[in-house]
């Protein structure tokens, strides 16, 4: 049976009218073969999960952003200057309230701003603190479809250029093989997709990234590939680091037409500070993640008016809480080799080396390549005693760090 190229909605043959849609179907395309273990974990997702965001196997396979809407960030983001004494406390005073959104609740860092958009299967919340935007919580529901392969994405862009109907994602990445590090790798070319735009004008952006570390994690969803990720950004010309999770999975196979090779992410979720300050930031900010709960209410009457896909919804708040415990495990069990990895490739991404007093214990931050100039001439110095952090020094290279011209200079 031939199906809609525009939402992908069986065509009688007696029809010249799409029942879905509504488009005149002189041009159909034929479905493309489904992915049954996908098909598998999409239904797992909305089925036999107590979850929060709630969708369609239709849903996600006719090209959903299925994230942000429209509402706007209120306030001028305005970056605060850490001291080095105030970096390690910074993420310890972060304290959460009780926000009530009417259908759902979720303990917010105090002053933050809260971003909700759509509703079901497209809401996503967004949280991110006026003073440091650098300081953030987000989940969305559904991300997709992506390519599996730029040969598919040529394909699509062809058939459109052939008169085809348009593909709505013809511009998203390729994101090869299918895994959460490749997904956030791409994410900045998904939010400037026209599906993304549509939805919000402005999306997180985790520009400069570089991955720390990837760990693999059991799927929730029956299906797919997950991982948390640890990685490094830049910000308002900061270092900022996060931890990311998701599940990325294929749902459409390669099919030598248009319309296939696809992946999606479900439940895209992260919390990110700025690096100095992360280690101490990340716990609280998981636990406002894990917090997060729809009202039953809104769940029900989500079921209600929802098709029989929805049958199976359990009450909500149980898929961030099972996702946020995999997240503080797996940085609880994390090799303290990548905390130093994460200062390293800090400074390397801002152009700074530090030097540590062994008197003192204390820890200095330059320009990079001061040192070596300092250890010509260092007897001029108010302080002469600087030396490079060993590599394995965990504790120098986690230390809050001092502006080293405003203490060490020529006498």
């Amino acid at each position: 049976m031939p199906f809609c190229g525009e939402c992908g909605s069986e065509i009688k043959k007696e029809n010249h009218f799409c029942e879905g849609c509504g488009r005149a179907v002189n041009v159909a395309v034929a479905a493309p073969a489904r992915n049954k273990a996908a098909d598998g974990a999409v239904s797992s997702f909305l089925k036999n999960k107590k979850m929060v965001l709630i969708g369609t196997v239709a849903a996600l396979l006719t090209g959903g952003f299925l994230a942000f809407g429209s509402d706007d960030v209120s306030g001028k983001s305005v970056p605060s200057q850490l001291t080095p004494k105030k970096a390690a406390a910074a993420g310890s005073s972060i304290k959460l309230e009780t926000y009530n959104g009417g259908f759902f609740t979720i303990e917010k860092p105090a002053g933050w701003q809260l971003v909700t958009a759509g509703q079901g299967p497209t809401l996503g919340v967004w949280m991110r603190d006026p003073q440091e935007p650098a300081r953030q919580v987000f989940f969305f529901g559904a991300v997709g479809p992506v390519y599996l392969s730029q040969q598919q994405k040529s394909i699509d862009q062809q058939y459109m250029a052939m008169g085809g109907y348009s593909v709505p994602w013809s511009d998203m990445p390729v994101v090869s093989p299918p895994t959460a590090s490749n997904f956030l790798s791409k994410w900045n070319a998904v939010t400037n997709s026209r599906i993304a735009r549509n939805y919000m004008a402005e999306l997180p952006q985790f520009n400069g990234l570089t991955i720390i570390s990837t760990q693999p994690v059991p799927s929730q969803y029956g299906g797919g590939t997950t991982e948390l990720v640890r990685a490094l950004f830049t910000l308002n010309g900061k270092v900022v680091e996060g931890l990311f999770t998701t599940t990325v999975f294929e749902t459409v196979p390669f099919v030598n037409g248009p319309g296939g090779h696809q992946a999606y992410a479900l439940m895209f979720m992260g919390v990110t500070a700025p690096q100095r300050e992360f280690i101490h930031a990340q716990d609280p900010l998981i636990r406002s993640l894990s917090s997060f709960s729809l009202s039953e209410q809104y769940v029900q009457s989500y079921i209600a008016s929802s098709r029989e896909a929805f049958a199976g919804v359990m009450r909500a708040g149980q898929t961030l809480r099972e996702t946020s415990d995999i997240i503080t495990k797996g940085w609880t069990a994390r090799q303290k080799t990548y905390d130093i990895l994460s200062a390293k490739r800090s400074d390397a991404m801002l152009g700074k080396e530090r030097l540590r007093d062994p008197q003192t214990g204390e820890v200095y931050e330059f320009q990079n390549g001061w040192y070596k100039e300092y250890d010509i001439h260092r007897n001029k110095f108010n302080n002469s005693s600087l030396q490079p952090i060993p590599d394995n020094d965990y504790d120098g290279w986690t230390a809050a760090t001092l502006n080293g011209p405003n203490h060490v200079y020529i006498k």
